[in-house]
C-alpha cells in the first residue's frame, strides 16, 4: 500500500525523488488538494496540486501501513522505509525501478520517468507550461522534456 501511495504520489504532483523522500504528513493539504514541497531545489518552497487517487492511495496508507512501518524515529516523515526510517535517494530509485521492470519497463533514472510523465500528461492535457513549471520547480526545461514536447505538438 506504500509503494501505491508513493508511486501515485510520484506521478500526481511530478516532484523530485528526494522531495517525496522529505515529505512530511502535515505537508499534503486534504482541503486545498495541495502537497507543500519544503526547501525543494534552489531551496525553495512551493505548492503541488494533488490528485485525487494519490490522496486516496496516502489516506489508505497512513490509516492501514505506516502505523505498523513507525518507529520512536519516525516523527513525521510521510512515507517511511521498512525499518521505519526516511527513504534515502538510493532506496526511493531502486523502489521505483523494481516497478518498473515489473510494467516491461527498463529504463535509467527511474524517478525521473515519473517527473517528465506527469509533465507532458499535464501538458497534454491543456495546462499552461508556465505552471507545469512551477509546479515541478524548474528554472529552465529540461532538454529531453522540450524534445518530447515538441514531438507529442507534431
Amino acid at each position: 500500500m506504500r509503494d501505491y501511495a508513493m508511486l501515485e504520489t510520484y506521478y500526481a504532483t511530478g516532484i523530485r525523488r528526494m522531495e517525496l523522500g522529505n515529505l512530511e504528513i502535515s505537508d499534503i493539504n486534504f482541503k486545498t488538494k495541495k502537497l507543500r514541497v519544503n526547501n525543494g531545489r534552489g531551496a525553495k518552497d512551493r505548492l503541488v496540486p494533488i490528485a485525487k487517487r494519490a490522496r486516496e492511495w496516502i489516506t489508505q496508507y497512513l490509516q492501514f501501513s505506516r502505523p505498523s512501518l513507525k518507529t520512536f524515529h519516525s516523527g513525521q516523515t510521510l512515507f517511511l522505509s521498512n525499518s521505519g526510517n526516511q527513504f534515502g535517494e538510493t532506496q526511493l530509485s531502486e523502489l521505483v525501478k523494481k516497478y518498473l521492470l515489473m510494467a516491461g519497463y527498463d529504463v535509467n533514472a527511474a524517478c525521473n520517468v515519473f517527473r517528465y510523465s506527469a509533465a507532458t500528461h499535464k501538458l497534454e492535457g491543456g495546462a499552461d507550461i508556465r505552471q507545469i513549471q512551477v509546479y515541478l520547480g524548474m528554472l529552465i526545461y529540461p532538454l529531453r522534456w522540450c524534445i518530447r514536447i515538441l514531438l507529442t505538438q507534431s
